[in-house]
């Protein structure tokens, strides 16, 4: 070749080289400013150098989504799925104070309180106001007021009663020792020698009477003393506390009873100078406690005075009567309970 020739092939050969240069830089800055894209098919034609803008070249086609792929980009969004029934939290709400917390022990229910029961002492209702009370002595020789130098327990009843001013009447069939009395207070039915129920062909029973002279006198108190013949007789003591319960039932039962808004109020015997009589008599006084306690259970008015624990040996002026100082411990004892003591 000739010198020429090889200076002329060398100036081209430098024209060339810088003029391709800025070209490739070119290239480069498209490329760094262009998107990621999915990379491109095997069938797509290799980069002609050309640099004229044409969608036909794969690398100036608009990114199409493609869900079985995920780009670099995508994979670290965290992912925004939302359930259709999402889990409910627990709140910071407090309980309601009313109920008790899970973690509280079971508190068991307390014991209701039982029923205190009934006893012979308890007090009853105290004397009704505003109307003037009928109240029948019931009962024997007691009642009558043998041993005293008035009418018994029914004198000192009757003064308590004016002192408390309560108006009152005594009723019964009979008018035997009046003792002090007015004559409109001497009525009682206490009859010398009786017992609770007839003894057949001996001795008259108050059972067999109370069916006549209840209804008629209407009372509102009955003041029941009676025993002390039963006990010298020794008549079927087994069965005493039968026919005290009888005699109550017959008067103030609710359904058959011959006065059912009467009070019947029942005494123990005073003291018997006898040790076996007032060994029976003690006996007796238990077995009246007990109806009292169940007459009550029943819900009838029926209350229960001592006298037995009352009256002492001084109190006495024989084996079965007091004298005037134990009528005055027992015409205070029926006062009181008619008030409610």
């Amino acid at each position: 070749m000739r010198p020429t020739h090889w200076a002329l092939f060398l100036i081209l050969t430098i024209w060339n080289s810088s003029c391709r240069q800025p070209m490739v830089a070119q290239e480069y800055l498209n490329k760094s400013n262009t998107k990621l894209e999915k990379p491109a098919s095997q069938d797509a034609r290799p980069d002609s150098g050309n640099d004229q803008s044409d969608n036909s070249k794969p690398e100036n086609k608009p990114v199409v989504s493609d869900s079985s792929s995920t780009s670099p980009v995508e994979s670290e969004k965290p992912n925004q799925d939302v359930p259709s029934n999402p889990i409910e939290m627990p709140s910071n709400k407090p309980l309601d104070p009313e109920t008790p917390k899970p973690t509280d022990p079971v508190k068991p229910l307390p014991d209701p309180k039982p029923i205190p029961e009934p006893t012979a002492f308890d007090p009853i209702a105290p004397m009704p106001s505003g109307k003037t009370l009928r109240i029948m002595p019931l009962g024997a020789s007691i009642t009558q007021g043998v041993g005293s130098k008035k009418a018994g327990y029914r004198s000192v009843l009757h003064r308590l009663l004016n002192e408390a001013k309560v108006p009152h009447v005594f009723v019964g069939s009979s008018k035997d020792q009046p003792g002090d009395l007015p004559a409109d207070q001497q009525q009682h039915e206490g009859h010398p020698g009786w017992v609770i129920s007839t003894i057949p062909g001996q001795q008259s029973g108050l059972q067999e009477s109370i069916g006549a002279w209840v209804p008629k006198a209407k009372p509102d108190y009955v003041l029941i003393l009676v025993g002390s013949n039963d006990i010298s007789r020794s008549y079927k003591l087994d069965e005493i506390g039968l026919r005290i319960e009888r005699l109550i039932d017959s008067i103030n039962n609710k359904q058959s009873g011959l006065a059912k808004d009467a009070t019947v109020i029942i005494a123990s015997l005073p003291l018997i100078k006898d040790s076996t009589q007032e060994a029976n008599s003690k006996k007796y006084r238990e077995k009246i406690m007990q109806v009292v306690v169940k007459q009550k259970k029943a819900g009838m008015k029926v209350g229960f005075i001592d006298v037995n624990s009352a009256l002492k040996s001084n109190h006495m002026t024989d084996n079965l009567h007091p004298n005037d100082a134990g009528f005055e411990i027992i015409g205070k004892m029926w006062f009181d309970r008619m008030s409610g003591k």
